[in-house]
């Protein structure tokens, strides 16, 4: 229902973008962590359990994957306006999600810990930029907007991502 809305409305959603861009941040997660967790684990065995066993659930974490890149690559459809709101969402989500990581005193629940734990806004902030190439120019200020406080960030990661990005 969530992609529907997305992919119907979109041009409609404005300042709605940030509520369902913070549910498919969420989605993300699942998805990330249905990919890094043993068929053992609770989240998994417990998707399984809701879902009617493992197979659908990697079927449908597979087609819920491929519905969240074909929104974001879907977006040269939206109007002018309605990409500046989804990029605003995107970049308010991923600067609170930043500046969350920067104060906290927890550490990513990666392996190591070599991974940023809260990049999902920044690198869809990006994949939506590049497939909206062809209007950079009304996006521009947009884009830098985020990018430059991003390659400015204290962490040594972010600010590679940022530059890249640039």
């Amino acid at each position: 229902a969530l992609f529907n809305v997305a992919h119907g409305m979109g041009a409609l959603l404005g300042p709605a973008w940030a509520i369902i861009l913070q549910a498919l941040e969420q989605l993300d997660r699942i998805i990330a962590a249905s990919k890094t967790t043993p068929a053992a684990s609770t989240p998994s065995r417990d998707l399984s359990v809701a879902t009617g066993g493992a197979e659908a659930t990697t079927t449908e974490l597979g087609v819920l994957s491929s519905a969240l890149d074909n929104l974001f690559k879907g977006t040269p459809r939206l109007d002018d306006g309605a990409i500046g709101h989804f990029l605003t969402a995107l970049s308010s989500q991923c600067l609170s999600n930043l500046a969350h990581e920067a104060t906290s005193r927890e550490k990513a629940a990666v392996p190591g810990g070599a991974a940023p734990a809260r990049l999902f806004a920044l690198n869809k902030f990006v994949e939506t930029a590049m497939a909206n190439l062809e209007r950079i120019a009304t996006l521009w200020p947009l884009v830098t907007q985020l990018l430059l406080p991003v390659a400015n960030h204290k962490a040594v990661r972010v600010r590679v991502l940022g530059a890249e990005a640039l």
